[in-house]
């Protein structure tokens, strides 16, 4: 059985992808989004000094297709993110995000060889004349912000591959950790301080009651201490007021008993961390999880009692193949199930400014657009609030990321990049909808007292704008001043802004920003015509 391991988190310089960034266009005054980060400002006698904010995070994901020579079947498939800073942030911290992107170069390459060599298994298998039916090779990496802050930001990333071939799958997880300012990547040495017999000693333990049925094939103390400072294979992160351990499958244990986790709180073990990285976590933060991996543990009611959470797919009559049709959420002792259809979801564990919390789960693959659901745990118990049919704002890569350096031939390399969702006080959601024809529309939001998304503004922006050409004259308004003036037949119309409702708000040739008054309820009018009489070019989509 040929095993190996992907070395490091799999990232790319978001740069080196043409320059990938979450769409930065100017927004009219009206439709712009109020500003919800609640900046401190000190005065002085001389001068004002704005608070220092975190860093906004912009994740890609990328996707990877590789088909057999002969057959129309799947050779390997694969995805993995990556991650930067906004252009806004990479000024602000020029160093996280220099070494964020020198991070990003060596490990795509090692993300690029890995597929690469499954490629190569999977086209032997080919050529060996065997049945294709069950052979299908896939690598994929996962990343998650853990925490992301002024102080530090840590990443969490989810590997899993099945190279062709092999008796089983291989999986496990990364991590690096960098402080914000000086993009250094810190060391474990830097926030432990205790003695390593001592911390080794705390981690065992606690792996022992965590896990009683589990008989563990080593020396506890002795590997995870060598694990911790000698041979670097460690997997650490950081919270905000713990710091987490993650053991992968053979690093303690046979295969089947699985990976381990241990977090260890400043409050508990105040002698063997450094408080200085650790801050307490009321306030508007998201976490974000993936499913079956590391136990996720909140205080989620405020009891100061810290409760499992997790999240599982559910399968029922309806589901198919990859396809579920529901999800369960457990808080405590309490579990929920919630109809989500999907092929893959992503939990985000939100709290708000008085620090209650929700879950908000992203199911991904069964159509068009994405949908969320919104659930939260308080007084009233375990309940959905809500459910949204959207995604985080993105933009598709599919032209830019055509093929990556040194990708395996023939193999069909496509990509998203997303604003990471850290912030429960500004956010940006993509949802469809239908202004003069079917298009996306993105707006800015926060989280609501009830856990729901509530809107910061009344205004789309259309992520892809779309051209209109007048059919017959038109009056329309002048953004700049708002005066009136009349398009002559055959003027063509950029939409890129709408209510949905009332009106489109589009650029001529000529760069003039004009307002064209609507009726967006069905059948769609403008200015008291039907809409298709109006404008060549509408589309609606089924």
């Amino acid at each position: 059985m040929r095993r190996r391991c992907i070395a490091g988190v799999l990232l790319l310089s978001l740069v080196a992808m043409a320059g990938c960034k979450a769409s930065e266009g100017e927004v009219p005054e009206a439709s712009k989004p109020t500003e919800q980060a609640e900046e401190t400002v000190v005065e002085t006698e001389e001068t004002e000094v704005a608070e220092a904010v975190a860093p906004e995070v912009l994740l890609t994901h990328h996707i990877l297709y590789t088909p057999y020579q002969q057959e129309n079947m799947t050779a390997v498939s694969g995805s993995f993110d990556t991650i930067g800073l906004s252009e806004e942030s990479s000024k602000q911290y020029p160093n996280l995000q220099a070494s964020l992107e020198d991070f990003s170069n060596e490990t795509t390459a090692s993300m690029v060889a890995a597929y690469n060599d499954n490629v190569d298994a999977a086209l032997e298998y080919e050529t060996a004349g065997m049945s294709l039916g069950t052979i299908q090779g896939s690598e994929h990496a996962t990343l998650r912000v853990y925490r992301c802050d002024t102080q530090v930001i840590s990443i969490l990333t989810d590997v899993s591959n099945y190279l062709v071939g092999a008796a089983h799958g291989m999986y496990g997880m990364q991590a690096r950790t960098y402080q914000v300012e000086s993009g250094k990547a810190l060391a474990l040495t830097d926030v432990v301080t205790g003695e390593a017999d001592a911390v080794a000693s705390v981690i065992a333990n606690q792996l022992r009651t965590n896990y009683p049925e589990v008989e563990f094939s080593v020396d506890l103390e002795d590997a995870i201490a060598e694990s911790l400072y000698h041979t670097g294979e460690s997997v650490w992160y950081l919270g905000w007021d713990n710091i987490n351990f993650y053991f992968g499958p053979y690093q303690l244990a046979a295969y089947a008993a699985g990976d381990f986790s241990v977090s260890l709180s400043l409050d508990e073990y105040p002698e063997l961390l450094d408080a200085s990285y650790f801050r307490e976590t009321e306030g508007s933060h998201v976490i974000t999880g993936v499913p079956g991996k590391c136990c996720m543990e909140f205080d989620v009611d405020g009891d100061g009692q810290k409760d499992a959470v997790s999240i599982s797919k559910e399968y029922g009559d309806e589901s198919t193949g990859d396809y579920f049709d529901g999800v369960q959420i457990q808080v405590g002792e309490e579990r929920l199930s919630v109809a989500l259809p999907g092929t893959d979801l992503t939990p985000y564990y939100v709290w708000d400014k008085e620090n209650h919390f929700y879950v908000y789960v992203v199911s991904e693959g069964m159509m068009a657009e994405n949908m969320m659901v919104v659930c939260t745990k308080d007084s009233l118990g375990l309940r959905e609030v809500t459910d949204y049919m959207g995604v985080f704002s993105g933009d598709d890569l599919s032209d830019e990321a055509a093929s990556l350096d040194g990708i395996a031939e023939g193999t069909i390399c496509s990509g998203i990049c997303r604003r990471a969702f850290l912030n429960p006080d500004c956010f940006y959601l993509d949802e469809r909808i239908d202004p003069l024809s079917t298009t996306m529309g993105r707006r800015a939001f926060a989280v609501a007292r009830d856990g729901s998304p509530k809107p910061l503004q009344d205004a789309y922006e259309v992520t892809t704008p779309f051209v209109l050409t007048t059919l017959v004259e038109l009056e329309v308004e002048v953004v700049a001043d708002g005066s009136k003036r009349m398009l002559p037949v055959g003027e063509a119309v950029t939409i890129r802004y709408t209510d949905d409702a009332t009106y489109v708000q589009g650029e001529l040739s000529d760069g003039t920003e004009i307002t064209i008054p609507c009726d967006l309820s069905w059948p769609q009018k403008v200015n008291g015509m039907d809409a298709e009489s109006v404008f060549d070019g509408i589309f609606y989509a089924g």
